[in-house]
């Protein structure tokens, strides 16, 4: 298994989080106790003690094309859901398929969960996780990288931590992102959009359609 498949076996475990916004409908941001950004279509949604200090955003949204991938692996299966990120840094730049959200429907088991119900997901990580090839694209120097270490279990990730100028996913942009290049290259995937970027906008997948509602 690749290390991004690896990466993205563990965020289905360790996140269920699903980001249900009308296309073109108001929608509302809020934090919960533990720091989870959620994002709902109505405000009665909101538990009462988060109201305060809600965001409420517009019609901002917009269809974005996906690759939906198929996944099946000790993990259990499922698919994911990629969008194309920009990666800037310095007037270099790198395009990028990165998943935005995993759809599991069975456990690590193969045992189809209750009520055939599917768990949905995004990255837990905070930051967003390339392939190592990426730093060619982006000029990267080695002065501007750190070692970065991700224990996962009985294995560990190995990378290059690098905060790029921006990425950009459709019309929306986001400067000051840290980036982890990791060692190994997934053939499949290229990247995952971690949550110092995910939670600045909101996202719906539409797996039949293929495509993302991407709002900010």
């Amino acid at each position: 298994m690749g290390i991004l498949r690896t990466l993205a076996a563990v965020a289905s475990m360790a996140v269920m989080l699903a980001l249900a916004t009308g296309a073109g409908a108001e929608f509302y941001k809020y934090k919960d106790e533990t720091g989870q950004v959620h994002f709902v279509d109505d405000v009665s949604q909101i538990p009462p003690q988060y109201r305060e200090g809600t965001d409420q955003y517009g019609h901002k949204q917009q269809e974005l094309p996906a690759k939906v991938v198929q996944s099946l692996g000790s993990y259990g299966m499922g698919k994911r859901a990629m969008v194309q990120a920009t990666l800037r840094h310095k007037g270099y730049s790198a395009q990028v398929w990165c998943v935005v959200e995993f759809d599991w429907k069975t456990d690590p088991r193969g045992r189809e969960l209750p009520g055939g119900r599917h768990v949905k997901g995004v990255s837990p990580f905070r930051e967003t996780m390339v392939d190592g090839s990426c730093k060619k694209l982006l000029n990267l120097k080695q002065e501007d990288m750190r070692p970065y270490d991700l224990e996962l279990g009985s294995m560990t990730l190995h990378g290059e931590l690098c905060e790029i100028e921006s990425i950009e996913v459709g019309n929306t942009r986001k400067e000051k992102c840290p980036v982890v290049f990791l060692d190994d290259e997934d053939p499949e995937t290229s990247g995952i959009l971690g949550s110092s970027f995910l939670d600045d906008f909101s996202h719906r997948v539409d797996y039949d359609r293929q495509v993302v509602v991407w709002g900010n």
